[in-house]
Parts: C-alpha cells; sequence; structure tokens
C-alpha cells in the first residue's frame, strides 16, 4: 500500500512540475482548494479522474489515501 502511495504522489509531483514548467515565473501558480486536477496513472486507466483540490490542500486517491497537492 505504501508503494502505491509513493508512486501516486510522485505522478502528481511530476504532474505539477510539468505544469509549473509551462509558466512563467512571474505568473507563478500555486495549487489552490477548489482547483481540479486532472490526475492520469499510466497503465491504471481505471485511476484516471478528476480530483477537487480539499479546502486542506489535499486530494483523497484511490490506494494512496490523502496526498497533499498544495
Amino acid at each position: 500500500m505504501k508503494v502505491y502511495k509513493r508512486i501516486i504522489t510522485l505522478l502528481v509531483s511530476m504532474v505539477l512540475a510539468s505544469s509549473i514548467g509551462q509558466i512563467s515565473f512571474a505568473d507563478e501558480y500555486h495549487v489552490n482548494p477548489g482547483d481540479v486536477l486532472n490526475i492520469y496513472v499510466w497503465n491504471e486507466e481505471s485511476l484516471t479522474r478528476e480530483m477537487v483540490v480539499l479546502p486542506d490542500g489535499s486530494v483523497s486517491f484511490p490506494l494512496a489515501g490523502k496526498v497533499m497537492v498544495g
């Protein structure tokens, strides 16, 4: 179970890092509560989904539980 949490946390981090790389530093964006994240898990289509960031800056993802994203 911990392995899945690490993998999903890594994937979420990679998605966020790649999207931040497309934004200039002057327009730096931080993930905020209420934002909608599209999460894709490689080779696991059943885990692909849209998640709304909760007020505490986390999402609750299957197999990983609560993951802090912002």
